[in-house]
């Protein structure tokens, strides 16, 4: 089996030209394509032919690509998450990736027995 990805690539290019403003104006592109689809274009494109898109700042959130704010007004009518929820954070996080990566069984059930047998800070030290 032969799998295929594709892979994004974002060129960035930051010029702030007037330093009192607030926020700067942000301006957008996108290419899609087969990736010598996409060189061919970048080669005979340059920053003042290609046709940008300007972005709407909208604090607090200031995105940098394209978004439809035509129901904004309705979207913050609503609650918070984490008015929701007394407790949240960032999802399942791995930070222990010695102990969590192991490719064979037999290091995997010695592993588990650790987590069985030992104390928490003893299982950190690992």
């Amino acid at each position: 089996m032969y799998l295929t990805f594709n892979r994004g690539v974002s060129i960035n290019i930051f010029i702030k030209t007037k330093p009192k403003e607030k926020l700067s104006a942000v301006f957008h592109f996108e290419l899609f394509g087969k990736r010598e689809e996409k060189y061919a274009t970048l080669n005979n494109l340059n920053v003042s032919s290609i046709n940008w898109n300007r972005l709407q700042n909208k604090e607090p959130y200031n995105f940098f690509v394209p978004k439809d704010f035509s129901q904004s007004s309705k979207y913050v009518i609503g609650f918070a998450l984490s008015e929701l929820f007394l407790d949240f954070g960032s999802g399942v996080k791995n930070e222990r990736d010695d102990i969590c990566k192991q490719f064979t069984k037999i290091e995997m059930v010695e592993v588990i027995q650790d987590f069985k047998d030992k104390a928490e800070i003893d299982i950190k030290k690992i």
